[in-house]
């Protein structure tokens, strides 16, 4: 068997054979056609298109891979900034992180060091995407999204489930509520074993401002979960007009109820294993809680303290530094369903934006964002995460140090 023609060997061939071919007749050129064939191994079709041709020569093609950093603009001390203010976010998207790096280039240089003029001005002109194009391969380090998912049978209280009306996720409109209208959930941190138990956390989230509020509860009992609603309630910057949870026990209980009832809150709730319904929050849990805290399993009256110390410090953190979008519409372009976001803003600057809200209240929110700093805040919660992940015995210590702090 005779080895394979070369792509030039191959062209050489059809050069000499072409002149004979275009002067001879339609039975010659098909006899011309099975013997080049033979010999080239192209396709006749192939062949007819190369052998009409005027000039018969082989372009090479050459393709240029577009490399990581552009070679006007970016390079690897920009990648090295930009690696350290997505860790200081907690891994933002490119969209997000971009707003929050204006904000946090001015807290690292009073921390750290001045950053040079070309890297700042490079750092706060980036786009979105080119972020997230030079991140690419830092998050392919990082395992965000691989969590599972878990589901828990509830038992009800079915006269009290007539009382409270059911709000679908149809009627939730974001551009005709006020603030004060929240969502409220649980996150259970089991470890994947459902029996004996464990701590819940409590996201309140506003469905307007996006303000969110995180508690730690001991269990699910309704005697653990209602006093921090009411300590979560407490922290909003603008009065509460509903609240809207699932259809589980912790929530659908005599206390809420007539805690609603005596306050004049309107009280409703979601449909039976219809997450849609309480969306919103639901989000939340996944991005604030699952993110920062993870899925280990935490019990007892230690991780109880350190995940209320983590919370009070991610309040700060989320509501005054973690800018957020919103969707506004879905437009059906043929089989996709194309998003329409408004600009990344941060839940303290919505509420600024709010009319509705006293100005009183506002100016606590200033007088309180002036004494933050978030890289000082991203360090504490930092050190409480990986705390949790700690022996009990060092937990025990922290604990005591913490006590006698307090009590000096």
């Amino acid at each position: 068997m005779k080895e394979k023609l070369t792509l030039e060997e191959r062209y050489k061939f059809l050069r000499k054979i072409k002149k004979s071919y275009q002067k001879a007749g339609k039975k010659e050129k098909g006899r011309i056609l099975n013997m080049v064939k033979k010999i080239t191994g192209l396709h006749r079709k192939r062949l007819v298109f190369l052998l009409n041709k005027k000039t018969v020569s082989l372009k090479k093609i050459v393709r240029k891979g577009r490399s990581i950093f552009s070679p006007y603009k970016y390079d690897k001390k920009l990648l090295t900034y930009l690696v350290k203010f997505w860790k200081l976010s907690f891994f933002s998207c490119g969209k997000l992180l971009k707003p929050q790096i204006k904000i946090l280039v001015d807290f690292y240089e009073k921390e750290y060091r001045e950053i040079n003029k070309e890297t700042k001005l490079k750092l706060l002109t980036i786009s979105s995407s080119t972020i997230d194009r030079l991140l690419k391969q830092e998050k392919k380090k990082q395992d965000l999204r691989n969590f599972k998912e878990r589901s828990y049978l509830k038992n009800k209280d079915k006269f009290l489930e007539n009382l409270i009306p059911i709000k679908t996720h149809i009627e939730w409109d974001f551009s005709s509520y006020a603030p004060g209208n929240l969502q409220i959930d649980l996150v259970s941190h089991d470890g994947g074993i459902s029996k004996g138990d464990f701590i819940q956390t409590l996201t309140i989230v506003d469905y307007k401002t996006g303000f969110i509020v995180l508690k730690a509860c001991l269990n699910k009992a309704a005697s653990n979960v209602f006093p921090k609603l009411k300590e979560g309630l407490s922290l909003f910057p603008f009065e509460i007009k509903s609240i809207h949870s699932d259809s589980g026990k912790e929530f659908i209980n005599a206390h809420l109820f007539r805690y609603c009832r005596e306050n004049n809150i309107n009280f409703t709730r979601s449909r039976p294993y219809k997450k849609d319904d309480n969306f919103w929050v639901e989000n939340r849990n996944d991005k604030m809680v699952r993110r920062n805290v993870g899925y280990k399993r935490y019990e007892g009256k230690t991780d109880l303290l350190i995940l209320n110390l983590l919370y009070e410090k991610l309040y700060l953190y989320l509501n005054f530094f973690k800018p957020q979008r919103r969707c506004l519409k879905k437009i059906k372009i043929g089989a996709k369903n194309k998003k329409q976001y408004d600009k990344p803003k941060t839940a303290y600057e919505r509420v600024l934006e709010e009319e509705k809200i006293p100005k009183e209240n506002k100016q606590k929110l200033k007088t309180l964002y002036k004494t933050l700093n978030p890289i000082h805040l991203t360090k504490e919660i930092i050190k409480l995460q990986n705390l949790l992940l700690e022996d009990d015995r060092i937990k025990k210590e922290f604990i005591k140090k913490l006590k006698k702090n307090q009590k000096s």
